[in-house]
């Protein structure tokens, strides 16, 4: 028989935390799910890491590098579940979290859920707590800012093939775009209200590319929690950055206030999660 759940997640050259972002899907309360991990290329261990798992749930496909939209879009068209869990290889979700998010989709009838989520470090620290809108104000703004966290999301396969799988033009961004034409086809959306999942960003990771993160790792997790509104955990990092420069960015972000400046970058016309030259993870 066909799994219930597809778990879905594309690697590429990620070693360092591919052993405990998976570790803590086989780890889940439920267990009726298939776990496509697609290769994407990588040149470093993340293979054998993946075989060293002894687990009949583990689909391994190993495929050149052709980007994580891609492989993303690959991995759910070979999947044979009837919902779609996305993962990715360098973050933990909850061992709760397949549990409570297939008993929210099918008690609400729904057609996506999505829970809330923690900013971790290298180290599996936490930062902050991602700021998470009401539903109604996230699907309000849905079109200028992307709350739905990607990788904590359960939805139904057919309504991501009826909607056009991922636009594989975006090598970042590509769930906002996704979002935006499901709620067009007039699919219904969910949020979980609990954290289940450990949002890990790091240096090279696209979400600090697209946030234009710096290497000064206290500058970095300060702006973090100032872009999630969690003053008492920016001021611990603000006080360690050191640099002038970025010293005075932080206060200037500070003084005109988060909100603001979130408004202006999302209203103005931007293509920033376009493809770019290079497959970057």
């Amino acid at each position: 028989m066909n799994p219930q759940i597809s778990v879905v997640m594309s690697v590429y050259n990620g070693e360092k935390f591919l052993y405990e972002a998976i570790k803590s899907i086989l780890n889940q309360t439920y267990e009726d799910f298939e776990y496509i991990i697609i290769n994407d290329g990588s040149t470093d261990s993340s293979q054998s890491i993946i075989e060293s798992f002894n687990d009949n749930r583990i689909k391994l496909i190993n495929q050149e590098n052709r980007g994580l939209t891609a492989s993303l879009n690959k991995g759910i068209n070979l999947s044979k579940g009837t919902y779609i869990a996305r993962m990715d290889a360098d973050d933990i979700s909850h061992h709760l979290r397949l549990e409570k998010q297939l008993k929210y989709i099918q008690d609400n009838n729904l057609d996506l859920v999505w829970a809330k989520a923690k900013f971790i470090n290298e180290n599996t620290d936490v930062i902050c707590n991602k700021f998470q809108p009401s539903l109604e104000n996230t699907l309000r703004f849905l079109h200028k800012f992307i709350y739905v966290i990607h990788p904590a999301t359960l939805f139904k396969k057919s309504i991501v093939i009826d909607s056009g799988l991922y636009n594989e033009e975006f090598q970042s961004g590509q769930d906002g775009d996704l979002w935006k034409r499901m709620i067009k086809n007039g699919y219904s959306f969910g949020l979980v209200d609990e954290y289940l999942l450990n949002y890990r960003v790091i240096g090279n990771s696209i979400s600090a590319k697209n946030y234009n993160y710096s290497e000064n790792v206290n500058y970095r997790n300060a702006k973090i929690c100032l872009q999630n509104f969690s003053y008492k955990r920016f001021f611990s990092y603000f006080k360690k950055v050191g640099d002038i420069k970025l010293t005075m960015i932080l206060l200037l972000r500070l003084i005109l206030g988060e909100y603001t400046i979130l408004l202006i970058r999302y209203l103005l016309p931007n293509n920033y999660n376009r493809i770019h030259k290079d497959n970057e993870y």
